[in-house]
């Protein structure tokens, strides 16, 4: 259920699997975008680092704030799971299915 309905689609389990190739695309869109056109370079660097730090939170599905309580992060939800269930849970993959996608 949280997969299908929050947006930024999560594009990995954990952080650690976000694709380098997403995290490449999105770090060159950010330093062309206008608003970085007139600041120093070593200021670009510091505030794209930050919003490539957001971005890939908010694609890796266990940082992504739970649906049904944004107080708790997916992953805060498996673990509390794990302590009420006494089971080593662990998420290695998913699937979303869209109809009408692009």
């Amino acid at each position: 259920m949280h997969i299908a309905a929050t947006v930024p689609t999560p594009v990995a389990v954990s952080i650690e699997d976000v694709p380098a190739e997403l995290i490449a695309e999105e770090k060159r869109v950010l330093m062309e975008s206008e608003d970085m056109a007139d600041k120093p370079e070593e200021i670009r660097e510091k505030i794209v680092s930050g919003r490539i730090d957001k971005f890939i939170n908010e694609r890796a599905l266990l940082e992504q704030e739970f649906v049904k309580d944004p107080d708790l992060t997916v992953g805060d939800r498996v673990k509390a799971a794990v302590a009420k269930i006494g089971e080593n849970i662990q998420v290695h993959r998913f699937v979303r299915f869209q109809l009408g996608a692009d």
